[in-house]
């Protein structure tokens, strides 16, 4: 009565025959995810490192047959599914099968679904099964840790006529996830956390391609003369306008005073923002979210601080990016953050760091690339002096590129020598962003990290450049780490010096005036001529070169 959308992942469960309730399953899993918008679907799971396996469990309101896996697209072709009912004895069935298109998926001949028990009870079906991450299965789909992953489900009121025959879905969906990147055990908020929300109220998008608009807001004065401490950063994403807000960034203004500034509570263009208010988009970033992100809680004994005595916080600036491809007119958006605070103190004072490439027009992506590698560098110049002799742990990280953006590997060096990654993600997806949280990492001083990047541009016959739209690039991450320090900034860009011996060595010298002059630098005119470019395999592999062993420029902001 249930089939199972092979997950490359783990193992099918063990369902008890008295059945199992939501709140059982949630004690008895790590985590859970719901998987519809009708709580009709919830997946419940747990990793058991020594075994290298995953342990789920389905709760699915049928009586029928249900599916569940793993997709390449979040479509049905070249899944990884498995399919699993009860008949009317109460005999359980699990199949391991792979879509090779929009049909029956076959039957795979290596059954790496492992059935540990099922129920029906009350109009659901609990099923629960295990199995290992890594098959060597070429129809399964192995499971990384960090990689974003699609999952799959359908169901069937009916069971399937025979082992062969199923009744096409009734109900089906996707869920984009990060299967490891979540918080073990959330913290509960106690009754003395109070909210504030930052929103950008009924503001007007306006009707061009993309479009970033800030607005200024004063901190409550309880706040700024008492230091209070952000245990929770929930996103509120106003429902009309949800599909055109791409990501938004929350920056606590560090030592700056706009008290009576004619820029606060006014929503604008953040390329028009006054210059007294441009310093807040260099401090720290205290809320971060991505399309299909979800909220973010500090673990237990950790809180970021904010106000008080010695700290001049006295306003936010919510940076909100908009897409709108259509260019549609009309569009009026109140979304924004709502933070969660309270006055106790935690054990650990959280800080923000931002890595990777400055934002800027020498982040070059040539047209056709299938996989193009940009990387941004935090040098042991910025890291010696102002990270205790202890370290900071880091405990969670945001990875953020754009459409191009496949894969993402955030390096982490200590005298030379490569540790194990903090963060990876193989499988990056622009439209599932989230705050990943990561085992914590001790970063000592002069310690280095190197964020590599890699791009996809085989359907774009246009070239790529670093910028804020959406089919410009970016190549960042965001640690969230303890104790604070006072770097919220730690980035490299290509030194222009460096990409002007590209251009003369690859660019028709009659084009080289577009280029001589970085400050004059137009992306307009520059992409016509690369665009054009005859590009060849050396062209196209010396400019990624350029972008990872030539001069660069060092970012290191401290507040």
């Amino acid at each position: 009565m249930f089939s199972v959308l092979c997950l490359s992942f783990a193992t099918l469960f063990i369902a008890q025959a008295n059945g199992h309730t939501h709140d059982d399953l949630s004690r008895q899993y790590t985590y859970s995810v719901q998987l519809d918008s009708q709580r009709n679907y919830t997946m419940f799971y747990s990793y058991v490192k020594e075994l290298s396996i995953l342990r789920i469990a389905v709760l699915v309101q049928t009586t029928g047959w249900g599916g569940l896996g793993i997709s390449p697209t979040g479509q049905m072709p070249g899944s990884d599914v498995a399919i699993g009912w009860l008949d009317s004895s109460g005999k359980t069935f699990l199949q391991d099968r792979y879509a090779f298109a929009r049909t029956t998926p076959r039957f795979d001949a290596s059954q790496d679904w492992k059935l540990k028990g099922s129920s029906e009870e009350g109009g659901f079906t609990t099923l629960r099964f295990e199995r290992a991450l890594e098959t060597c299965d070429e129809e399964d789909i192995a499971i990384n840790f960090g990689d974003t992953i699609n999952l799959i489900y359908s169901y069937h009121s009916e069971d399937p006529m025979d082992n062969e025959f199923f009744l096409q879905h009734q109900f089906q969906g996707s869920k984009i996830i990060n299967l490891f990147g979540r918080l073990e055990n959330p913290r509960n908020l106690s009754r003395d956390v109070q909210f504030l929300d930052i929103i950008n109220l009924n503001a007007s998008v306006p009707a061009t391609d993309t479009t970033y608009l800030c607005t200024l807001r004063e901190i409550p004065k309880v706040i700024q003369n008492r230091t209070h401490y952000i245990v929770k950063v929930a996103i509120q994403i106003s429902p009309e306008s949800a599909r055109h807000v791409h990501h938004a960034i929350l920056y606590l203004c560090e030592g700056i005073d706009l008290t009576g500034h004619p820029s606060v509570d006014t929503t604008i263009e953040c390329d028009d923002i006054a210059d007294e208010v441009v310093p807040c988009t260099f401090s720290i970033p205290i809320g971060v979210w991505g399309i299909g992100g979800n909220d973010f809680a500090y673990p237990e004994g950790v809180a970021l601080p904010i106000g008080g005595s010695g700290n001049i916080h006295t306003h936010y600036l919510l940076e909100m990016h908009y897409d709108n491809p259509e260019i549609l007119s009309g569009i009026v958006d109140s979304s924004g953050f709502r933070l969660f605070y309270t006055d106790q103190a935690p054990e650990n004072n959280a800080g923000v760091l931002f890595v990777g490439v400055s934002v800027s027009r020498f982040l070059v992506i040539p047209p056709k690339a299938e996989k193009y590698v940009v990387y941004g560098y935090c040098r042991n110049n910025c890291t010696a002096n102002d990270i205790p002799e202890e370290g900071v742990t880091i405990f969670a990280n945001f990875l953020h590129s754009h459409l191009a953006g496949v894969g993402l590997i955030l390096r982490h060096v200590r005298n030379g020598v490569e540790l194990n990654p903090i963060d990876v993600n193989h499988n990056y997806d622009s439209d599932f962003q989230q705050t990943s949280y990561v085992p914590n990492v001790k970063f000592l001083p002069g310690d280095e990290l190197i964020l590599e990047c890699t791009y996809n541009t085989k359907d774009r016959n246009f070239t790529t450049f670093g910028g804020e739209g959406t089919y410009d690039e970016m190549c960042l991450s965001f640690l969230y780490y303890y104790p604070a320090i006072p770097i919220p900034y730690c980035l490299s860009a290509t030194h222009s010096s460096a990409f002007q011996d590209w251009v003369e060595a690859y660019v028709p010298s009659d084009h080289h005036n577009v280029f001589e002059v970085a400050a004059a630098f137009n992306t307009t005119d520059a992409r016509l001529v690369l665009d054009y470019l005859n590009w060849s395999n050396e062209s196209y592999r010396m400019l990624e070169d350029v972008g990872r062993n030539a001069d660069k420029l060092h970012i290191c902001i401290s507040t």
